[in-house]
């Protein structure tokens, strides 16, 4: 029994092996026409005979077919996984039949497709890469061939030849469609009359509401259309970023695209390539006296790279033709809106003829009422680019016009965008700046509705600082002055007198705030003063006197330069102000207080007394810009009047320090000058002059009778 159960179990185990195995070979099954169905297509030499059998291993969950030698193509079964159809070598021949329709995502690889077919993508993504030939013309549908398909159509032609590309389908539509032609896609075609594919983003006679489509690479079209041949969308997208194509149309051949109820929108973006026209709307046709392919919303057309040889225009094409005078066979346009965005790399009108230039709106005689056209030079290309508005080319100048009602020319570090509502436009500017328009700023997204004919967007630091100097460049700018302050230059030699704005002190308080308007220009002002001695403030040195009780006091002296008061220092330009105190800093050891008054002299001339000396009740602690001695607690001490009456060359204020017990007679003191001021924009400051000491009671004593000898 156990040899049967473990016999079972080995058979299962090989089983499930060769299972796993085979599922993993299948991702790539060979395929010739040499070859037997009864294969398992694994290799070259077991490859299968037909497609049908090919598409069965692969199954639903996609792989590659590899293609031996020549053979006639079919879809095979359905599936959801990408199904690689690849040639062995280049040369490999695939014949298509005249019709193909797939049953899954395809893609073509290394191959020559062969014979004119139309292939119906059926919803299903198809793309043919760059390594594909084709012998002849084909025409893809990205969408069903019977039946309309929810969803978005995915085309990709990298390789191959066209004669008509639709992401939707023929007299059938789609949800939207997503279209590419680059590669070396219709290498043999040409960007002329003489050329002959047209790539559609809409359907043949149907609708698709949502189109993008791309051209790239060397891929080569004489016509884009954003919409279809007789078929509408909603909205419409085309990117040409490199290729080359004839005429480039944002809309519809002939099919109207929006409604008195319902906008649409077709936009066109080139930044490389190579075209000889682009029209933002429809191409309008015109039967029986009837005109076809009215525009109801917004197109927007924006050149910033490439090269469109001929002419741009906004707006719809209206046919003309004449000899003598032109006569327009149809007078469509844009019930809207248009946007024309130049940028300075698009290379314009490099080929002249009759109707070449750069045209606001539509193709028409004269502009309509209900045409708001608008056109954004970018990067500050408005003198360099602005010279190809209008006819350049000679003959029927008069006939054809910019119908522009707006001109943005706007700077560099930013971009204009256009903005839903016409003669709207939309801000953007890059990291660190704002749009300017006037003397208002402008942040990201923020939007502008045009009321003059040309309006400049200029892309600036709000706030520039340089070398000091705040520059501001737009209103409502709160400037914290806080944050310059290590322009404030105040101590070590220096007085600071403020921040004028535009020339003048304003008041700005503690805070330091300034509520700032375009053009105000903020500058720091200081003044140096020398802090050496005979300099403008220094300590010229000590005196000592006998006090009525017979001990003794020290009095410091300092100095005060009138020149430096002469100097535009708002606080300090007259003794006495009320925005101005002067004193000294006294820093005896601490417990060497005991005892002692700290005094602001106010004894004027040399006359002396108990009667002129006012003893400070309290003493004001002030925050040093140096580091104190260790073991020394600073006692501020204001003057109240002078020590001498200013003369023409400086003033002089003092400390004394009374009441000096004998026991600290040969104490030294530290006195370090100051004067307290109010700045001109109302900030109190303080600037400290050198620290003097080595004075005591006896050795002033000993120099003074030195001096008596």
């Amino acid at each position: 029994m156990k040899m049967r159960k473990l016999l079972a179990f080995s058979i299962c185990v090989i089983t499930l092996v060769l299972l796993t195995v085979t599922s993993v070979a299948a991702a790539e099954i060979f395929v010739s026409s040499s070859g037997s169905d009864s294969n398992n297509g694994l290799s070259a030499s077991t490859a299968v005979a037909t497609f049908d059998k090919a598409y069965a291993l692969i199954g639903n969950n996609g792989g590659t077919i590899k293609v031996l030698d020549n053979m006639t193509y079919s879809a095979g079964a359905a599936h959801t996984g990408v199904v690689t159809v690849k040639g062995n070598t280049a040369s490999v021949k695939l014949t298509l039949p005249s019709e193909v329709s797939l049953n899954g995502p395809t893609t073509f690889e290394t191959v020559t497709l062969s014979g004119e077919s139309t292939i119906y993508a059926n919803g299903h993504p198809l793309t043919v890469q760059s390594d594909v030939t084709s012998d002849s013309l084909l025409t893809v549908y990205g969408a069903k061939k019977d039946a309309w398909f929810s969803g978005t159509t995915s085309v990709k032609l990298y390789g191959g030849q066209y004669k008509r590309v639709f992401g939707g389908g023929n007299y059938q539509g789609a949800s939207g469609s997503d279209i590419v032609l680059g590669g070396n896609a219709n290498p043999n075609d040409k960007a002329t009359d003489n050329g002959t594919c047209e790539v559609y983003g809409g359907a043949n006679h149907q609708y698709v509401s949502h189109t993008k489509v791309t051209l790239e690479g060397n891929a080569i079209t004489k016509y884009v259309f954003g919409s279809g041949d007789w078929g509408g969308s909603q909205t419409t997208q085309i990117y040409i970023k490199g290729g080359q194509a004839m005429n480039v149309y944002g809309g519809s051949k002939a099919n109207a695209l929006g409604s008195d109820t319902t906008n649409a929108s077709a936009t066109v973006k080139m930044t490389g390539g190579k075209v000889e026209s682009i029209f933002g709307g429809n191409h309008i046709s015109v039967s029986n006296g009837t005109s076809y392919g009215s525009f109801t919303g917004q197109t927007i057309v924006s050149v910033t790279g490439g090269e469109v040889t001929r002419r741009v225009y906004t707006g719809s094409y209206n046919d003309a033709d004449g000899f003598f005078s032109l006569s327009y066979s149809s007078d469509l346009y844009i019930k809207g809106s248009t946007f024309l965005v130049i940028g300075p790399d698009a290379k314009l009108v490099t080929n002249v003829q009759s109707n070449s230039g750069i045209f606001s709106g539509s193709r028409t005689a004269s502009q309509h009422d209900d045409e708001i056209n608008t056109v954004i030079f970018l990067d500050g290309c408005y003198s360099a680019q602005s010279s190809k508005l209008g006819e350049k080319g000679s003959s029927y100048a008069s006939y054809f016009n910019s119908h522009h009602d707006y001109i943005v020319k706007a700077s560099a570090n930013g971009t204009v965008d256009p903005a839903d509502a016409a003669g709207t436009i939309k801000i953007s500017p890059a990291a660190n700046y704002v749009g300017k328009i006037g003397t208002k700023a402008y942040n990201a997204n923020d939007t502008y509705t045009l009321a003059q004919a040309e309006t400049e967007v200029n892309f600036v630091k709000p706030v520039v600082e340089e070398n000091g100097t705040i520059t501001v460049n737009v209103d409502g700018q709160t400037i914290d002055l806080k944050q310059y302050a290590s322009y404030e230059k105040h101590g070590d030699g220096y007085f600071f007198n403020g921040w004028k704005v535009n020339g003048a002190y304003v008041p700005l308080g503690e805070d330091r705030i300034y509520e700032a308007n375009a053009g105000d220009v903020l500058t720091p002002v200081s003044t140096a003063v020398s802090l050496e001695e005979t300099g403008d403030m220094y300590v010229l040195g000590a005196q000592i006197r006998e006090a009525a009780n017979g001990k003794y006091d020290l009095r410091f002296v300092t100095q005060f330069s009138r020149d430096f008061l002469a100097t535009d220092v708002i606080g300090i330009t007259a003794y006495g102000g009320e925005n101005v105190q002067y004193g000294h800093i006294v820093l005896p050891k601490e417990d060497k207080f005991v005892g002692m008054r700290l005094v602001g002299e106010i004894v004027p001339n040399d006359k002396t007394g108990d009667n002129d000396v006012v003893f400070v009740e309290k003493e004001e602690l002030l925050e040093l810009d140096k580091p104190t001695l260790t073991g020394y607690i600073p006692r501020n001490v204001p003057a109240v009047k002078l020590f001498e009456e200013p003369s023409d060359d400086y003033i002089k204020f003092t400390v004394c320090i009374t009441n000096i017990a004998t026991r600290n007679y040969d104490r030294n003191y530290i006195v370090r000058p100051y004067v307290k001021y109010t700045d001109g924009n109302g900030v109190d400051r303080v600037i400290y002059g050198e620290q003097y000491s080595a004075a005591s009671v006896n050795s002033t004593l000993a120099e003074q009778a030195k001096a008596n000898i």
